[in-house]
């Protein structure tokens, strides 16, 4: 997911890299196991079947955080302080 040819800047995280027309295609070089990431879990690729989980749980974490919380305040490492909801 490094090689230069196919990702613009490869070394930088840039969040929205795989969002929009362009995003949906690079889908196809991000690898997951023994797949890509627009690939679905058979018998036959042995690709992680809870790939799709995992950004669900995350996304529910998240989506947590900002229902119990009116205010979350980090660091771009740690989150510092956080300010409950009423």
């Amino acid at each position: 997911m490094r090689d230069s040819l196919i990702f613009d800047e490869p070394d930088l995280f840039k969040p929205d890299r795989f969002t929009k027309e362009k995003g949906a295609q690079l889908l196809d070089y991000l690898y997951w196991s023994n797949g890509p990431q627009s690939g679905s879990p058979t018998l036959s690729n042995k690709q992680c079947a809870g790939k799709d989980v995992v950004a669900l749980t995350a996304a529910l974490l998240v989506a947590h955080l900002f229902r119990r919380y009116d205010s979350i305040t980090d660091d771009s490492s740690s989150i510092t302080a956080l300010q409950k909801s009423k």
